[in-house]
């Protein structure tokens, strides 16, 4: 039997890859911008497919209608768009607001969202500038609640020189008379800024100053000179009180200088007064050198204390003089004495504390303090 052999012939099937159905994509981009009230912010958004066939078509939906959108739906395979908000000055909040984007290849979508987060911009609600007097001024400012990082108020005189600064929104200073320029700036979210200028008037208050290192020891035993001075333009009035014990005794001395003998540490205050009826007050605290006068050692008796109408003075050796001094210095009785023991009058001296200066014979000094009633 003759075999017959078949040769089959080789079929080549072309088979189309099967639809994948696979929603599109968005090409990865910001997905919050935050920007200030008036500023513009725009999405540049992307598609993509891997299904090499689809097309895709984008579109948009949000709460925002004045929004812009602008895309290339059927010029291009995979479509993309350009999504722009300006918010207005009202449109600041402190939640983002939402833009829906969606894709679509025609059998499947995909949506995501975008938001736009607006910051107000600093803004202030109130402002008051009060002068309580004697060059003090009170700035108080209130913001809007968008004013999260801080402000401060910065003072110029009219010739635009820094003068001074006060580093919140509210605070208390001391200026010269003249004219000053403030400046207030407030600093918010997303670096915003927000600066108010105002101008005020200022009356001129009183800053005494101590000169040196407070006093002076002058070269006369147990002198010392006490000395302030100030910036005011105009005369001054000025009181001197020696600070004694709990006491304050007015001295009599109406000038910025004053000029003590002293034996002991002792402690004064000065008070200058202007034309507006402003005051300042300085105060000393006097470190008496060794090279001062000596108190009443024990040599000499003096009865009674505290005295009035008179006082005797009692000594071993001969008196030639007795002095009385008030708490400035100012002699207020020069007497000749003689013998060991003096009756002083002292009925015509208004009651106070005094400083009572006895000279023996061979010219020694001692000093006591005599309180007069």
């Amino acid at each position: 039997m003759k075999r017959i052999s078949l040769t089959l012939p080789v079929l080549f099937f072309c088979i189309a890859a099967l639809a994948q159905n696979t929603p599109p994509t968005f090409v990865q981009g910001l997905k919050l911008i935050t920007v200030l009230t008036g500023q513009q912010a725009c999405f540049q958004i992307e598609s993509d497919d891997i299904d090499p066939n689809d097309t895709v078509r984008i579109s948009w939906d949000s709460p925002v209608k004045t929004a812009t959108f602008q895309c290339n739906n059927g010029m291009v395979k995979h479509a993309s768009a350009q999504l722009c908000w300006t918010p207005l000055a009202t449109d600041s909040s402190h939640t983002p607001y939402p833009f829906y984007v969606t894709l679509s290849d025609g059998m499947n979508s995909t949506t995501d969202t975008f938001f736009i987060q607006v910051n107000g911009m600093p803004e202030r609600i109130s402002y008051s500038a009060i002068e309580s007097g004697c060059g003090w001024v009170e700035f108080h400012t209130e913001v809007n609640d968008w004013t999260t990082l801080g402000g401060s108020i910065t003072l110029r005189d009219s010739m635009e020189n820094f003068v001074a600064s006060i580093g919140s929104f509210s605070g208390t200073t001391h200026l010269l008379e003249g004219k000053y320029y403030v400046y207030t700036t407030l600093i918010g979210d997303a670096s915003a800024m927000n600066t108010y200028k105002d101008t005020i008037w200022v009356k001129q208050g009183i800053k005494l100053k101590i000169d040196g290192v407070g006093y002076t020891k002058l070269p006369a035993a147990g002198m010392y000179e006490l000395k302030a001075t100030s910036s005011y333009s105009k005369a001054l009035d000025y009181q001197w009180y020696h600070l004694y014990f709990g006491q304050t005794i007015e001295l009599a001395e109406k000038s910025n200088v004053l000029q003590v003998q002293l034996w002991e540490d002792a402690q004064y205050r000065l008070v200058a007064i202007n034309d507006y009826g402003c005051h300042d007050t300085a105060e000393w605290s006097v470190q008496v050198q060794t090279n001062g006068l000596k108190q009443v050692d024990g040599k000499f008796n003096i009865y009674p204390n505290p005295a009035s109408g008179g006082v005797w003075i009692g000594t071993s050796g001969g008196l030639i003089s007795v002095r009385l001094y008030d708490l400035s210095g100012r002699i207020v009785i020069n007497k000749s004495a003689q013998g060991e023991k003096y009756w002083l009058d002292i009925s015509g001296i208004l009651s106070g504390t005094y400083i009572l200066e006895l000279e023996s014979e061979g010219g020694r000094k001692e000093r006591a303090k005599l309180m007069i009633q």
